[in-house]
Formats: C-alpha cells, sequence, structure tokens
C-alpha cells in the first residue's frame, strides 16, 4: 500500500517536544495537578421520589423491567424508583427529565443522572402553584428564567386557569399570553 509521505512527515513534526532541562525548570514554579471530580457513589436500589410536575396524566412504562410501570395521575402525584431504574429512564426517555415532566428535588441524584443542567431555575410543585400568589416582578422573573420545558408544562396549566378565569388580573393574562404564547381564543 502506498504511503502518503506528506501526511506522515506532517504528523511527525506535530509531535516533537521540546526536552525540559533542569535549567527550564529551576525558575518555575511548581504545577498543581488538580484531581478529576468524581461523581458521588449511590446505590442503584436507592429509592427516588419523583413527583409528577406534567398539568396531567404521566405515565413511564420502563424498558429495563418488562410489564413495569408507573402511572401519576394528577400532576403532584409521587411515586418513588429505583435509581437504577432513573438511570434507564435517562439512557431511553430522556423527556422525563429535557421537559420537566418528573421532579427530583435530591441534587446529589440530579448529578448523579447527569441532568441538573435541565433543572436550573426549575420549580418544585408547590412553587408553581404559588408562582401566580407572588408579586408580579417577582412571579415574572421565574417564568423568564425557567427551563423551556417546564414553560410547555406551565403554558398548558396556565391556559385552563385563564380559560375558566381562575385569573383575573389582565396585567398577569397578558404577561403570560406573551411570555409563554398562550393562547385561549
Amino acid at each position: 500500500m502506498p504511503v502518503n509521505t506528506e501526511k506522515t512527515t506532517a504528523a511527525k513534526k506535530s509531535v516533537t517536544r521540546k526536552a525540559v532541562t533542569k535549567e527550564d525548570t529551576a525558575n518555575k514554579t511548581p504545577t498543581i495537578k488538580e484531581e478529576p471530580i468524581r461523581k458521588k457513589q449511590i446505590p442503584l436500589d436507592t429509592m427516588v421520589a419523583c413527583t409528577n410536575l406534567f398539568p396531567g396524566t404521566l405515565i413511564y412504562i420502563s424498558r429495563k423491567q418488562n410489564g413495569y410501570e408507573i402511572t401519576w395521575e394528577n400532576q403532584g402525584d409521587v411515586d418513588y424508583l429505583e435509581l437504577g431504574e432513573l438511570v434507564s429512564m435517562r439512557n431511553s426517555q430522556r423527556a422525563f427529565f429535557e421537559k420537566n415532566w418528573i421532579g427530583i428535588d435530591d441534587d446529589d441524584i440530579l448529578e448523579y443522572l447527569g441532568v441538573s443542567k435541565f433543572y436550573n431555575h426549575a420549580l418544585t410543585y408547590d412553587e408553581l402553584n404559588e408562582l401566580l400568589d407572588l408579586p408580579f416582578s417577582e412571579m415574572s422573573e421565574k417564568i423568564k428564567l425557567m427551563p423551556k420545558g417546564m414553560r410547555s408544562n406551565l403554558k398548558i396549566q396556565l391556559a385552563k386557569k385563564i380559560r375558566n378565569k381562575e385569573i383575573d388580573s389582565i396585567r398577569t393574562i397578558d404577561f403570560l399570553k406573551s411570555e409563554l404564547g398562550i393562547i385561549t381564543d
């Protein structure tokens, strides 16, 4: 097989390094090696409370265990899943985390699963229910910072409340319509 000498020569040139002498290191401060950040070890059989943040019935069908299914009937329902099952959920049905369909209040678990980025500025179920009771400026700030998945869940929930006239502040309704794209007609 013919060898392309141009590529071989270029590769050799880029690999050459300067030898370090005692004179070079004498005037330099020593470098400190940083230890890699290690995940906290959590047993896979740890039971984790998972709250339905979706405004309605939420069903999880396991791809790990045949016939295993969890049904959260209403928003705010809590069920317990093993950490190993949550790992399977993350690998096979990532939308549960990306769209904030379930809430997990344990930061160590979120870090272990590698999904904490989806929960930055996410609200708990109780905080979602109290959102409209906050002063307008605080409510609007929390909504603006909310993750995209949680915003779409909130959009569904608040559209129902606006249609049912459970929200009566015109200022709040106008803000929610513009910020979340709620259509009530």
